[in-house]
């Protein structure tokens, strides 16, 4: 992400209407917005990123992947949790600025697993939140 941010002069970005997902987020405690993309839009390499949802100014753990630990395995979804956020976005356009690739996805033996490493994840992201985006 650091060599495409220099040759863009700016993060990656993905931007999209949140539309309704399956919930799974909010039930395990991490809620997320999920992004419904233009068709044709790049999606880079499946995993969790380190970013910022534009609009509000705030960090976000971002999955890009098909939530194989999860029910629905196998549709990619990009979902962004969004750090110290309370409230709806639905029908709302968000663009998430992808600062640092974390890890790539992966499966899990059990839900609690998951929500451990969300957990790791999220202080990830609050580490790099520190970090100025280039271009913003």
């Amino acid at each position: 992400m650091d060599l495409v941010t220099a040759l863009l002069g700016r993060p990656y970005t993905l931007g999209g209407e949140v539309v309704p997902g399956q919930q799974n987020g909010r039930k395990l405690g991490f809620p997320t917005a999920n992004l419904r993309l233009h068709p044709k839009k790049f999606v880079p390499r499946q995993g969790v990123y380190s970013g910022m949802v534009m609009e509000l100014g705030l960090p976000a753990a971002i999955n890009i992947g098909q939530r194989p630990t999860l029910a629905g395995a196998g549709l990619r979804s990009v979902e962004a949790h969004v750090l110290d956020w309370q409230g709806d976005l639905y029908g709302q356009r968000l663009t998430v600025a992808l600062q640092r690739f974390l890890r790539p996805e992966q499966k899990f033996a059990s839900l609690n697993a998951l929500q451990s490493q969300i957990a790791l994840d999220c202080a990830a992201v609050r580490r790099y939140a520190g970090e100025v985006l280039v271009g913003t």
